[in-house]
């Protein structure tokens, strides 16, 4: 199992990483990666950041199309999470 960083989701308000954990094969967001985007958005919504770079992940193992699917899902899970806590989805970039 990889983790994503916000890597497994990475956004970066103020220059600082937030990496967010998913279990094998998943895009559900749990409590401990709720508490990790609520720590972001404050710190972006404190920093008056304008921009948030939401960067999916997945592990390399099987198959390569199965796996970005993956990490588009788990990006897009992270940037609903924190459009639902106040950060605007115009202030995010996907990749």
């Amino acid at each position: 199992f990889t983790p994503p960083v916000f890597r497994q989701q990475q956004f970066a308000p103020q220059g600082r990483s937030y990496a967010v954990l998913f279990a094998l094969n998943s895009a559900a967001l749990d409590a401990s990666a709720r508490g990790t985007i609520s720590e972001a958005a404050a710190a972006a919504r404190s920093f008056g950041s304008t921009s948030l770079d939401v960067v999916g992940q997945a592990d390399a193992s099987g198959n390569p199309a199965t796996n970005r699917a993956l990490a588009q899902r788990r990006a897009q899970a992270v940037v609903a999470e924190l459009a639902r806590q106040g950060i605007p989805r115009s202030a995010m970039r996907v990749s």
